[in-house]
């Protein structure tokens, strides 16, 4: 089938893990590494460009939009969910290797850096597939789907979040680990929509997804990983950050909430997550 060569690339990236994670050791970081601190954003001129090229680029999508997709397009988005199926099992995979079994405190604040020399290029990566991304977007809108708040919020917000964060590689990693398992599920969905009972559990587990953050948060303030969540002042991006997130979690929780109510009803498409 043509999903096979996507699930062939997923399964030797995860059975590449016992390799990669062998005479692994980590430490505790005690500087900026060298990469991260000179490619170190300014988070304003990011959130700028993420604000001002995302409207435009949708607009520009929603000014080409047909009034009937042809059937290049579902071949064009069948392709691209089955890409990022892919992308997405590649960063789960290669994050796997930063899991110890030393205690949350030790997996939190670890240094991933120090375990791979790949990292910085990794996570620049997975920084650029938030702006990839985007093309979730231009899908719903030329093909005349209705975009809602939560979905141009969470795509414009992800791109500033996530490249403000490359000077914490200890929190990066977490991050990869937790966006790229969730995102195995919800692109594979895309590309093949999945039995209806099973389309809560998507965005149960992008639910879970912020708490995780925010109790991987707590523990890096709490052990006081380095560098700290508050050096060289950024205190105000740390609260904007955990802000952003906050917003998550209530904006998914309510999506949940009047998307799968208890008394059952059928479930359509979770396109619009």
């Amino acid at each position: 089938t043509a999903a096979a060569p996507a699930a062939m690339l997923t399964t030797r990236l995860i059975a590449a893990v016992p390799q990669m994670c062998a005479s692994r050791t980590f430490k505790s970081p005690t500087k900026y590494p060298p990469s991260t601190e000179k490619m170190r954003p300014p988070p304003a001129a990011w959130q700028l460009v993420a604000g001002l090229s995302y409207p435009i680029v949708v607009g520009a999508t929603r000014a080409c939009a047909p009034a009937t997709p042809s059937p290049l397009f579902y071949r064009v988005r069948y392709a691209h969910n089955l890409f990022m199926v892919a992308a997405s099992a590649m960063f789960f995979a290669y994050s796997l290797q930063f899991v110890t079994t030393g205690g949350l405190a030790q997996y939190v604040c670890s240094d991933p850096t120090l375990v791979s020399p790949l990292f910085d290029t990794v996570q620049i990566m997975w920084v650029l597939s938030k702006v990839w991304e985007w093309i979730d977007t231009c899908l719903l809108v030329y093909s005349r789907k209705p975009v809602s708040f939560l979905h141009c919020f969470h795509h414009i917000t992800t791109v500033y979040l996530f490249s403000t964060t490359v000077q914490y590689p200890y929190l990066s990693k977490i991050g990869m680990l937790l966006n790229g398992g969730v995102h195995i599920a919800m692109y594979s969905h895309y590309a093949s929509p999945l039995p209806a009972r099973m389309v809560p559990f998507i965005t149960g587990a992008q639910i879970v997804q912020f708490v995780c953050v925010f109790w991987c948060l707590f523990v890096a303030w709490r052990d006081e990983c380095k560098p700290s969540l508050f050096d060289q002042g950024e205190a105000h991006a740390t609260v904007v950050r955990a802000g952003i997130v906050a917003t998550y979690l209530v904006l998914f929780c309510r999506y949940f909430i009047s998307r799968f109510p208890l008394r059952r009803r059928p479930v359509g498409d979770a396109k619009n997550l």
